[in-house]
Formats: C-alpha cells, sequence, structure tokens
C-alpha cells in the first residue's frame, strides 16, 4: 500500500514537471514571435533543404506577391499572401505548368492556403488547406519538420 502510494506520488510530480516543461516551452517561443508587416520581409528568402543540391523556397516578392519553389516537383507557384496578427497567409494562384493541361483536366494545381509563422529565422507552417473542387476545402497536413530558414 505504501508503494502504491509513493508510485502515485511520483507520477503526479512527473506529470507536473512535464506540463510546467512544456509551459515555459511554449512561452519561450511566444518570445521569439515579433510583430511583422509585408514590409520586413520583401525580397527575403526562405529555404529548406530536401537534399544535397535540392532546395524548397519561398520567396516575397513585394509587399502581397510571393513565388514558391517546389524542387522535387520542379513546380514555382506564385500567389498573394496577407499579414494579420503576426500569421502569414498564402494564396496559390497559378503553378507554372498550370497552362500545359486543359481547364478541366486533373492533372491542373489544385489551390492551397497556407497559414504560416516567422519565429525568429524561422518560417513555421501552422496549417493549411487544399481546394477540393469549386467552394471545397480540406484541410492539409504539413510535417512538423518542415521548416524553412531565412537565407542571407
Amino acid at each position: 500500500m505504501v508503494l502504491r502510494v509513493k508510485l502515485i506520488i511520483l507520477c503526479f510530480f512527473a506529470v507536473c514537471t512535464f506540463c510546467y516543461s512544456q509551459c515555459q516551452f511554449g512561452k519561450k517561443n511566444e518570445k521569439q514571435v515579433k510583430n511583422i508587416d509585408s514590409s520586413s520581409i520583401i525580397n527575403t528568402i526562405w529555404v529548406y533543404n530536401v537534399a544535397d543540391s535540392c532546395q524548397d523556397y519561398v520567396l516575397f516578392k513585394n509587399s502581397t506577391e510571393y513565388e514558391n519553389y517546389s524542387c522535387e516537383k520542379g513546380d514555382t507557384i506564385w500567389g498573394i499572401y496577407t499579414i494579420e496578427d503576426n500569421i502569414i497567409t498564402l494564396f496559390e494562384q497559378k503553378s507554372a505548368y498550370e497552362e500545359n493541361f486543359p481547364i478541366d483536366s486533373e492533372h491542373r494545381k489544385r489551390l492551397f492556403i497556407w497559414k504560416l509563422q516567422i519565429r525568429g529565422k524561422e518560417l513555421i507552417y501552422l496549417k493549411s488547406w487544399q481546394k477540393i473542387a469549386p467552394g471545397e476545402w480540406i484541410e492539409f497536413h504539413v510535417p512538423e519538420f518542415y521548416i524553412l530558414t531565412k537565407k542571407g
């Protein structure tokens, strides 16, 4: 009985310690998020190293337009972006290969909306949605390890 009580107390302290450390981790990440506006990201390039000599990137071209290159697909996407409450929202508009297919082709680009946040020198994907039919969107998962780093 005494051993059981000691084990319960030990488990309670372990859970409390874990919860406290997670709370502190969240506070650390909050501190890294600073107020941004489009003027602070114009002409910045954010990269992800897929493999040796293969790099994805997001380039904020001006105060409203971006370019996203996927090395694996060999495709460039262009779109517009907005910034609200330090969240960058990318709205895909077209692909480099878009015009190679008929308008009703399944090979045409399926549009995405991406929500990202800058934390220090990292660009983190928070959420995304893929358009699967007119007016119909599904949430799309971005792997946690896919973090872009500010170049330069």
